[in-house]
C-alpha cells in the first residue's frame, strides 16, 4: 500500500512540476504577448487582440499544450488601458489556467519615452483528473482523496519602459502561491507553486532604411528554483518580414518567422533540443502566434 501511495504522489507532483514549467516557460513570441507576463505592457501597442498556441514535446501523448488569448483597449487619451488575458495549460492529467484583467497607467518621460505601470487581477484554476492515471493496482488509494480541483485569486504587478529604440520590463505575474497538492495531516507537507519574477528587454538597431536588428532577452527568476533565460535575435525587413533565432539556458535552440500584413501579424516558431544535451527528453516544440491591431 505504501508503494502505491508513493507512486501516486510522485505522478501527481511531477505532473504539477511539468505544468508549472510549461506555463512559465520561455516562449518565442513574448514581445507580442508580453501582457501575459507583465500587466504594464497592456495598451502600449494600441488596441489589439492576440492568440498564441504552443505544443510541446512533439510526438508524445498527453504532452504539454498551452493556449493564450489577449485583448487590449486603451482609453481615448491613451494614458490608461485595460486588458483581458486568458490562458489554458494542459499536460497529462492536469489542466490549469488563468483568467485575468489588466490595468495600466502611462507616464511620459520625454524624448518619446514612456513608463507604464500595471496591475493584474483575476483567478487561477487547477483541475486534476486522477482517473487518467494508469493504475498499477485496483486497490483503493486514499492519497487520491487529497487531490482536489480548486480556484485561487491571482494578483500581479509590473513596470514597462519603452521608446522607439528600446524596451525594458519587470514584473511579478503572480504574488499569491496556490496550493497544488496536500498530503495527509500526519506528514505536514504540501506542494505549492513557486513565485517567479520576469525581466524582459530589447533594443532596435537600424542597419539601413529598410532593415533593423532587434535583439531581446526574457529572464525568469524562480524563487528556490532554476532560473530561465532566452535570448532572441530578429532581423526585421521592411516591417513586413521578420526572421529570428534564439537560444536558452535549458539547452534549447529556436527559430521563428513572422509576417506583418497591414494590421495583422502572423508568426510560427520551432524549438529543438541541442544534441549535446544530456537530457533523456529530446522532443521538440512548435509555437503559433496571431495578433491583430484594432486601431
Amino acid at each position: 500500500m505504501k508503494l502505491v501511495y508513493k507512486f501516486t504522489l510522485t505522478i501527481c507532483l511531477l505532473s504539477s512540476m511539468v505544468g508549472i514549467a510549461q506555463e512559465h516557460s520561455n516562449f518565442l513570441f513574448y514581445e507580442q504577448h508580453m501582457s501575459l507576463l507583465n500587466p504594464a505592457y497592456t495598451g502600449s501597442s494600441g488596441k489589439l487582440v492576440g492568440l498564441s498556441y504552443k505544443s510541446g514535446w512533439s510526438g508524445i501523448a498527453n504532452s504539454p499544450r498551452l493556449a493564450s488569448f489577449i485583448f487590449h483597449a486603451p482609453s481615448k487619451t491613451g494614458k490608461t488601458s485595460w486588458g483581458l488575458n486568458v490562458q489554458s495549460n494542459k499536460v497529462f492529467i492536469e489542466h490549469r489556467g488563468t483568467v485575468a484583467l489588466d490595468y495600466s497607467y502611462r507616464l511620459f518621460f520625454g524624448n518619446s519615452t514612456y513608463l507604464y505601470l500595471g496591475v493584474k487581477g483575476g483567478a487561477y484554476y487547477n483541475r486534476i483528473d486522477t482517473d487518467g492515471i494508469n493504475r498499477i493496482t485496483q486497490e483503493n488509494n486514499p492519497s487520491l482523496n487529497n487531490i482536489n480541483n480548486y480556484m485561487s485569486p491571482l494578483v500581479g504587478a509590473g513596470a514597462y519602459l519603452k521608446n522607439k529604440n528600446f524596451y525594458l520590463g519587470i514584473s511579478v505575474p503572480m504574488f499569491i502561491k496556490p496550493k497544488i497538492f496536500s498530503e495527509p495531516e500526519e506528514t505536514n507537507s504540501i506542494a505549492i507553486q513557486r513565485l517567479y519574477y520576469s525581466l524582459v528587454g530589447g533594443v532596435h538597431i537600424k542597419l539601413s532604411d529598410h532593415v533593423k536588428f532587434r535583439p531581446g532577452v526574457l529572464y525568469q527568476m524562480v524563487h528556490d528554483g532554476p532560473n530561465q533565460f532566452t535570448g532572441i535575435g530578429k532581423l526585421d525587413i521592411g516591417n513586413v518580414f521578420t526572421v529570428g533565432f534564439g537560444v536558452s539556458n535549458n539547452n534549447y535552440l529556436a527559430s521563428l518567422v513572422q509576417f506583418n500584413i497591414n494590421k495583422l501579424e502572423l508568426g510560427i516558431g520551432y524549438v529543438m533540443r541541442q544534441r549535446t544535451s544530456d537530457s533523456a527528453l529530446q522532443a521538440n516544440t512548435s509555437e503559433l502566434m496571431m495578433r491583430y491591431r484594432l486601431n
